[in-house]
């Protein structure tokens, strides 16, 4: 198993802990600019054949120092996010989902319903979708993966529920 890390942004609308796919050994957090740099020297960034566009990812080798998010950056690194096990008051079928994201060019979105995978798509839009016709279920969960920065995951029983609060 390779090595990993976790990261925790502590400002009020920051993320929170993440695990990211490197392992640092040296980090360095600069108070003035809000900058992260790290020295990594591994690499277990998540890959999939789904995802359009190839991993721009660094070759680590434990001499450089990479600035995380960072402006001026050649490319991003795959994210894999799983969100928490939502379980449900009633047994459900969600029939649609609403995705939105800054942009939608390399963004996949894999569904789970009690424990088993319901739908894996790539998404190109924000447009609402349906979800395949499936028995209803109790638990269900969200994972994102890929270089687009989401905003949010909707999922509904109805058109209408995604039109509410936006």
């Amino acid at each position: 198993m390779a090595k990993a890390g976790y990261m925790l942004d502590m400002k009020a609308d920051g993320f929170g802990v993440v695990r990211v796919a490197y392992h640092a050994t040296a980090v360095f957090a600069d108070p003035l600019t809000d900058k992260l740099h790290l020295v990594l020297d591994e690499d277990d960034e998540p890959a999939t054949a789904y995802l359009p566009l190839p991993s721009t990812a660094p070759i680590v080798s434990g001499l450089d120092i990479y600035e995380f998010n960072a402006e001026d950056g050649d490319g991003h690194v795959v994210y894999q996010w799983k969100g928490k096990l939502n379980l449900l008051r009633r047994e459900t079928a969600f029939i649609y989902c609403q995705v939105k994201a800054e942009e939608f060019d390399n963004l996949l979105l894999r569904l789970y319903a009690d424990g088993e995978m319901l739908l894996e798509i790539q998404v190109t839009d924000e447009e609402p979708f349906t979800l395949p016709l499936d028995d209803s279920y109790t638990m269900f969960e969200v994972e994102m993966m890929g270089t687009s920065r989401v905003y949010s995951v909707r999922v509904a029983e109805s058109e209408d529920e995604l039109e509410e609060d936006g």
